[in-house]
């Protein structure tokens, strides 16, 4: 059964105890990032602190569990994510370091949090900054300055490194990190312990002290904010746009512990506030892990959607091309199938001798003798031997309705409502070729090029159209 560790807790309240953005080194490779946090475990840390089944195989997405312990490392090469997260299970309280490198903008961002197990037990409040930034500091693992590196020790500097302040505090780059500078009092003694205020901000912020052999420290460049106006006094330098001061002024000389606690405080909440900083390092890194899977599994469907309806769209193509090659023939069959029974009716009893026109259709020649001998008929003695004979021949010899059914094509064809693909389906269906020449339509009734007709591709107005129907039908029909 694998630890308890390496499962979820039921967590009740979490408190975010530090963070810092370091500058990270230029050209920084994710492999001695990885390397610095194993290091810190395997060798700076405590020896329960260590995990003993910790064997790194050069991967950036692993998992080690020990008892109480977890170390897991996680990625996301494409946007120049790294991230490594500790977890120590300490009787209830859940202790988690923090570190994220930011590839692209250089930056490496490191947090400690604690959460507590119902029924833990809450430890004091005192901490001091994660010894991995020693680790990084180490590893040369953040960006190097002359003037002011990043140290677990304080820098001592006095008025004769007036050349060196003015780089620090008024040169034309502001420090990553905020100045605690610190004077001593009038005695020489320092208002508060630099190394372990120093030890306490590693990462956090710089500290300097700035000291004088011959009494108190007054330092401050024309023009500027007052640095320090007076003996046994610390000012804080942000590293903001406007490099905004603030000064400490302990209430008692032997008020070091107050001091220090007031200066940590200050300093902690400050990098809290920093961009990114607030944000938990490994859920940003999940949290953008999310975000990209979410992406690419959109990205991945919307090729599919495109695809899909490109597919479609050919069927949908396909469709209407065979459906109009069906209707040719099927009219192609019916009009085989009219002129088998045209055939077997001259057959029978043959009253008229074709000439040379050939039939546009199986029974075209019937349809007109028909209806001229309705129109004669019409115009006859209606008792007269004329009419009776044209009256029986009509009686017995019923018209077809292909000649109705293409003019209805026609009329219906020319209104052009619908697809142009629709409209051109009734035309074929009429008995007619169709072909394109610039801007008009060239329609070919029967194969015959004595009955052509142009129109155009887009109908000007009702008026036109309505023209176009009444000269096809009059040519064809009358």
């Amino acid at each position: 059964m694998p630890p308890r560790f390496c499962g979820d807790f039921d967590v009740v309240n979490t408190m975010l105890l530090f963070s810092t953005v370091l500058p990270a080194a230029k050209g920084l490779d994710p492999h001695a990032f990885y390397e610095t946090m194993i290091d810190w475990n395997q060798n700076y840390s405590r020896a329960e602190n260590q995990i003993s089944s910790l064997e790194w195989n050069g991967g950036f997405s692993q998992t080690f569990c020990d008892e109480n312990l977890k170390m897991e490392f996680d990625c996301l090469e494409e946007e120049g994510l790294y991230g490594a997260r500790f977890t120590k299970d300490e009787n209830g309280v859940l202790w988690r370091t923090d570190a994220l490198y930011l590839a692209r903008k250089q930056q490496i961002l490191v947090q400690l949090d604690r959460s507590y197990i119902p029924g833990a037990a809450i430890p004091n409040q005192y901490f001091a900054t994660p010894k991995l930034i020693e680790t990084m500091i180490d590893h040369q693992l953040l960006e190097k300055s002359d003037d002011l590196p990043v140290s677990v020790r304080p820098l001592e500097l006095s008025v004769s490194d007036s050349a060196r302040l003015e780089a620090i505090f008024y040169g034309p780059s502001s420090p990553d990190l905020p100045i605690v500078l610190v004077s001593p009092h009038e005695t020489g003694s320092w208002p508060v312990d630099l190394d372990k205020l120093a030890w306490r901000l590693k990462g956090a912020a710089h500290v300097i002290g700035l000291q004088s052999e011959t009494g108190p420290v007054l330092w401050w460049k024309e023009n500027f904010s007052l640095q320090m106006p007076q003996a046994g006094l610390v000012s804080i330098t942000y590293p903001n746009a406007a490099r905004s001061i603030e000064y400490i002024q302990p209430p008692l000389i032997d008020a070091s512990d107050f001091l220090m606690e007031e200066i940590c405080s200050r300093i902690f909440r400050y990098n809290q506030m920093l961009e990114n900083a607030n944000q938990p390092a490994w859920m940003l890194l999940k949290a953008h892990k999310v975000e990209k899977a979410a992406a690419e599994e959109s990205r991945i469907r919307n090729d599919e959607t495109a695809q899909f309806t490109e597919l479609f769209d050919l069927m949908n193509n396909d469709r209407e091309s065979l459906s109009a090659q069906l209707i040719a023939l099927q009219a192609e069959n019916n009009a085989m199938h009219q002129a088998l029974k045209a055939a077997n009716r001259q057959e029978q009893a043959g009253i008229l001798v074709p000439g040379r026109e050939e039939e546009f259709y199986p029974g075209e020649i019937r349809d007109y003798v028909m209806e001229a001998l309705k129109q004669v008929l019409n115009s006859s003695y209606e008792q007269g031997r004329k009419a009776d004979l044209i009256r029986d021949l009509v009686e017995s010899n019923p018209s077809g309705s292909e000649m109705e059914k293409r003019r209805e094509l026609i009329r219906q064809a020319m209104n052009r409502e619908g697809s142009a693909e629709r409209w051109q389906n009734l035309l074929v269906q009429a008995g007619f070729e169709i072909s394109e020449e610039g801007k008009h339509y060239k329609l070919v009734y029967g194969k015959d090029k004595r009955y052509t007709f142009t129109i155009g591709k887009t109908p000007s107005d009702v008026r036109a159209s309505k023209n176009n129907v009444s000269i096809i039908l009059q040519k064809l029909f009358k």
